[in-house]
């Protein structure tokens, strides 16, 4: 944009053409050299002008001095044109006036040469420091010189339509040895731009004395070069100058439109340094892009500077020319060698600088700035904060650099020191994105590719989506053409391939948050499926994305995280997924408010084709847990394969099932969270696989379970004690027992099949059937309000329970036991015991072995037994304690021996009021039962401990028989006789009355 900068302040350093005009012209001639000139040096007078009239009619107007047969001092490098040359004192010579004409070539090609005209009017005086004698040839060093009129230094366009043309008019101008000053003011133009002011300092330079005398010669000849100029006080610049976006210098002279115009004021000085080949402005410079129409574009700073290079080609140009040779150029003579000087770099700076540009949406506020033509790169810092805005985005850091690339691609960008970006996603209907960092920011290519690196911590954020933060962040991204219609610039599209995040990475989104130490991702592109894409504008397919998405949420903390995304239009996707290093996948928000969370855990999390029906997931850790609506499987190695729709674990694990909740039985209010029936809990030492609905374990199987039945009775609402005489209080007394069951084998059946291409599980899923197979044993301890109630054990050869039914099966030969409390003995029953006293609560221990099969329900809690069943009971002190199914002395006080071909046992406390035991057995075919104090022996024996009634009753053929202990003959012999233990009376045969008051018999039973 400042091609022509450079052009337009090397015509400022012209003013001093005069005292060179001496130097060059007058000095040969009237100064004497201590050896021969060179002849191109030779300068002759003549008397008039008729030589080079044709030349000077084509630089001067009509009527001109200059053309009346003016004094004509010629030489290789221009003409001194004058009328008068006179001595005013012994120091002081007059020219009067005076023009000197310098051309850029010799006298051959002038008709073609560039002329620099500078005209002198009223003279010039010259004083010298020794005196002066014109006649002898004699004449000093120069001290100093006055132009005092008015003085104009001009140059018509190098060729018609350069635009390049000088023009500068002041007056009063003082020379001296080391300076030429214009206090006046001055006006001055190049091509289209221009400027004034007031009060110009030209700073000059000798050449360097030596101790060789040739040299010092040489250097006294040789003519002082500018060293730098100054305008002490700035009115007004006015530049013209080139379109950066203007495609060359032929399009800027056909379309004047393509260049921009600014205008510079200042309250400090311009200067020029043309050693350092820098120009400066000074103290509140203003520079403004006029507009054609529009907006205004403003820049605002304390010290504006420009920075100007020579083309390589000219530097190294005739590096073996000899010493003083591009003296022989009068153009060289007149001005430091400056042509083909193009701008390096501008820099800005201020406290602060600001930049407004509405034009391009851009604004800035920063200490300084600086733009390098040669090698394109912007460099932005501040000591606190910068703040830059571009189209939208808002920039705060301490230093940016930005090195732009050809044809419209990203180039390189580097942020050094903390800092913060924000701005909106016009592509993504406006979306908010930020970004911060801590240390740098470094945007590069890197094997063709671009890659942005946020370095020594730094987070990104996208609103309404979630955030990304790291200690190092790397985003590798493509960038591709595409064209526009009716534009022949490319415009680029950027599709992220890769990221690598290291250090304290956290996750933050809508779907997903979590931490870990390293992440890697990958993003794979691919065409989007027909028919899905192309048609709707990209903010109204996000926007519909964003209203669609689903409402689950993860949390995942893991040491490392390899992932690849799959991209089609504006979905993406999860394709294959590693997590490495103390796993944890926990879902933190679920699709529905009562939905079980997915967890998983481990140390190596490994998901292939996520996006397929083929999907494979591995969990591997010590142990590993995968945790989904209700199922929860625990192992060393879990495999889930979609496709074949089976998980599977070789090696022990545990696995957990969802339980139906008899609980809410019978309407029954949900019991507190606590006392909830607990899922069942499947530990093996083999292998476990499940296919969706039947899950089978191997060697060493256990299950856990808990569970609270629906409230017996009256006990839903039963009265508690009252306390100092306060009224009771209705609680609910449900019973609640936990079960072991330990076999070899398992099969668990759902009673629905699970599908694991299905994102939601069935509804109200839970287990229909446990199948054990080889040598089961099972325990079972009841309780009510954290007190023991019972403690069953059971061990079979093989046994299915089918919960939803509530369905028992269990294959012999086996027995079974149950410890539980019994109030009977507090209740005047037969048998009692020694020392036992009323209402006092003991336990009862019951045993059953058999040898076919047991049959039951546990919803209706009936259970029946097959094949030489044997029934042991009698007391115990505590839950631990068993009696000896095979006592070698005999029965012991308050036990009682049942042999029967089949046993049947319920539980009929849920019609029973106030909680009492309902326990009912009936024994069937030859059944016997032997006590203590007495013994029977009937077909079938019953037993309802509610109504305290013993039933002995005979096939038809044979009739039940009662002995009391000792006797020899049966003292009661019947088809059915009735015993109540409440009040020792006796039936026979429904009408037939005894008082069996000293049989005893303790057939009560423990309360259930």
């Amino acid at each position: 944009m400042f091609s022509r900068v450079v052009r337009f302040v090397t015509s400022l350093a012209i003013v001093g053409c005069a005292y060179f005009a001496y130097r060059l012209a007058v000095v040969p001639l009237i100064e004497p050299a201590p050896q021969p000139r060179a002849a191109g040096s030779e300068a002759e007078w003549s008397p008039g002008v008729d030589s080079s009239a044709d030349l000077l009619r084509a630089i001067f107007p009509p009527g001109s001095w200059e053309l009346q047969r003016p004094k004509v001092l010629e030489t290789d490098r221009g003409m001194l044109l004058l009328k008068e040359l006179s001595e005013l004192d012994e120091h002081r010579l007059e020219l009067k006036p005076c023009t000197l004409i310098l051309f850029s070539g010799n006298d051959k090609d002038r008709a073609s040469a560039r002329p620099v005209v500078l005209q002198a009017n009223e003279g010039a005086v010259l004083t010298f420091d020794d005196p002066l004698n014109l006649a002898r040839g004699q004449i000093g060093r120069l001290a100093r010189g006055t132009l005092p009129g008015p003085v104009t230094i001009r140059s018509p366009e190098s060729r018609p339509g350069a635009a390049d043309q000088i023009e500068i008019v002041t007056h009063n101008v003082q020379l001296s040895r080391d300076r030429i000053e214009a206090p006046q003011p001055i006006r001055f133009r190049y091509g289209r731009s221009y400027g004034s002011g007031r009060d110009l300092i030209i700073h000059l330079s000798h050449p360097v004395q030596t101790s060789s005398l040739d040299a010092q010669n040489a250097a006294r000849r040789a003519a002082p070069t500018i060293a730098s100029a100054e305008l002490v006080h700035v009115d007004r610049i006015r530049l013209q100058l080139d379109n950066p976006h203007a495609l060359d210098a032929t399009d800027q002279l056909q379309n004047p439109s393509n260049s921009l115009e600014l205008e510079i004021t200042c309250q400090g000085p311009f200067k020029f340094d043309f050693d350092r080949r820098r120009a400066t402005f000074e103290d509140q410079v203003d520079v403004i892009r006029v507009p054609t129409s529009g907006a205004v574009d403003q820049l605002s700073c304390q010290h504006l500077a420009v920075y100007f290079t020579r083309p390589a080609q000219r530097a190294a140009a005739n590096p073996s020319a000899a010493p003083g040779a591009a003296a022989t150029d009068a153009a060289s003579a007149l001005t430091p060698d400056l042509r083909g000087l193009k701008v390096e770099r501008v820099r800005a700076a201020g406290t602060p600088a600001v930049v407004s540009a509405p034009s391009f949406a851009a604004t800035l506020r920063a200490e300084s700035f600086e733009y390098n033509f040669v090698t394109r790169e912007v460099k932005i810092e501040d000591r606190q904060k910068l703040m830059l805005r571009y189209q939208g985005y808002d920039v705060e850091a301490r230093h940016l650099e930005y090195r732009f690339a050809d044809e419209g691609r990203l180039g390189e960008l580097k942020a050094i020191g903390p800092g913060r970006a924000h701005g909106t996603l016009a592509e993504r209907d406006g979306q908010s994105v930020e970004a911060a960092w801590n240390d740098r920011v470094i945007l590069q290519r890197h094997q063709g590719e671009q890659v942005v690196s946020l370095l020594g911590g730094g987070w990104l954020r996208v609103y309404g989506e979630g955030e990304f933060a790291a200690r190092d962040l790397h985003v590798w991204f493509s960038e591709a053409p595409e064209r526009r219609a009716g534009s022949d610039k490319p415009r680029y599209r950027y599709q992220p391939l890769r990221m690598l995040a290291e250090g304290d990475v956290r996750v933050d989104s809508w779907q997903l948050a979590g931490a870990m130490q390293r992440a890697e991702i990958w993003v794979r592109h691919e065409a989007e499926p027909p028919g899905q894409g192309g048609s709707a504008p990209a903010s109204r397919t996000d926007s519909a994305d964003r209203r669609e998405r689903p409402n689950q949420k993860f949390d995942v903390a893991a040491e490392h995280l390899q992932m690849q995304l799959v991209r089609r239009g504006s979905q993406t996707s999860v394709a294959n997924l590693i997590l490495d290093g103390r796993v944890a996948l926990r879902e933190v928000r679920t699709a529905k408010a009562d939905d079980v969370p997915l967890s998983v855990v481990g140390d190596l999390v490994q998901l292939d084709d996520a996006q397929t029906d083929a999907a494979r997931l591995a969990v591997q850790g010590r142990p590993a847990e995968v945790s989904a609506r209700g199922l929860n499987v625990t192992g060393g190695d879990i495999q889930v394969r979609r496709g074949d729709n089976r998980i599977w674990i070789d090696g022990p694990g545990r696995m957990i099932l969802p339980m139906p909740d008899r609980s809410r039985a019978s309407g029954a209010p949900r019991p507190s969270e606590q006392a909830a029936a607990r899922p069942l809990d499947v530990q093996w030492k083999g292998r476990m696989e499940f296919d969706g609905r039947v899950a089978r374990f191997l060697r060493d199987v256990q299950v856990r379970a808990t569970e609270r039945l629906p409230p017996r009775g009256n006990d839903a609402a039963r009265a508690a004690p009252s306390e100092r005489g306060r009224p009771s209080r209705l609680v609910q007394e449900n019973e609640a027992f936990d079960l072991l069951v330990m076999g070899h084998e398992l099969s668990v059946t759902l009673n629905q099949a699970v599908s694991l291409n299905q994102s939601r599980p069935p509804e109200d899923l839970n287990v229909h059937e446990l199948a054990f197979v080889g040598g089961v044993y099972l325990q079972n301890t009841g309780r009510r309000r954290d007190a023991q109630t019972s403690f069953d054990q059971l061990q079979v050869r093989d046994l299915t329970i089918e919960h939803s039914s509530g369905l028992l099966r269990a294959a012999g030969p086996g027995w079974g036991s149950t410890v539980r409390y019994d109030r009977s003995f507090g209740e005047g029953g037969v048998n009692r015991l020694a020392g036992a006293t009323d209402n006092e609560s003991r336990l009862v221990y019951i045993r059953v072995d058999y040898d076919d099969e047991i049959r039951g329900d546990i919803a209706s809690r009936h259970l029946s037994f097959a094949g030489r069943v044997r029934t042991l009971y009698g007391p115990v002190e505590t839950w631990d304690r068993t009696l000896d199914p095979d006592p070698m002395g005999g029965l012991g006080r308050g036990q009682f021996l049942l042999t029967s071909d089949r046993l049947s046992v319920s539980d009929a406390a849920s019609s029973i009021p106030g909680g009492q035991t309902g326990l009912e057995l009936a024994a069937l075919g030859n059944a016997t039962i032997e006590g203590d104090a007495f013994s029977a022996r009937a077909w079938r024996v019953a037993y309802a401990k509610a109504k305290e009634l013993v039933i002995l009753e005979g096939d038809g053929r044979t009739d039940a028989e009662l002995w009391r202990k000792g006797s020899s003959a049966p003292d009661a012999a019947a088809q059915q006789i009735r015993f109540w233990t409440t009040n020792q009376s006796v039936q026979v045969d429904g009408g037939r009355f005894l008082n069996l008051g000293g049989l005893g018999m303790p057939l009560a039973l423990p309360k259930r």
